[in-house]
């Protein structure tokens, strides 16, 4: 396996992960 590849995709679903925590975080935000 690629490293580079590999890395690309760890941090391509770590920032999904991210961005799906902070819409939880804001939808559970009393508005």
């Amino acid at each position: 396996m690629d490293y580079a590849l590999n890395l690309q995709a760890f941090i391509l679903l770590h920032y999904l992960s991210t961005m799906n925590y902070c819409e939880e975080v804001i939808l559970a935000i009393p508005h």
